[in-house]
């Protein structure tokens, strides 16, 4: 019986004391600065996929809301008009 109880224990502590080892390092490390460099001019080419299925009463909603977005027209990859 002792065994059995040695071995529950064994297996808990490998498999939730490696979550919470994993668990501490994060917490620790995510407050850390990433020392990260974005440039705010940067603009990647973009795709938008509107997935519809029985959507007849909001699609022309979506769409003109689409054709209103402030992007360069140019960074929209494979318009399709």
């Amino acid at each position: 019986m002792f065994w059995v109880l040695a071995l529950w224990f064994a297996l808990l502590a490998v498999f939730a004391g490696s979550y919470g080892i994993y668990f501490g390092y994060l917490r620790v490390n995510s407050k850390r600065p990433w020392g990260l460099r974005l440039d705010s001019g940067y603009e990647p080419t973009v795709s938008v996929l509107v997935p519809a299925h029985n959507e007849q009463n909001v699609i022309r909603k979506k769409l003109e809301n689409l054709r209103d977005v402030v992007y360069p027209r140019q960074k929209f990859g494979n318009i399709c008009d």
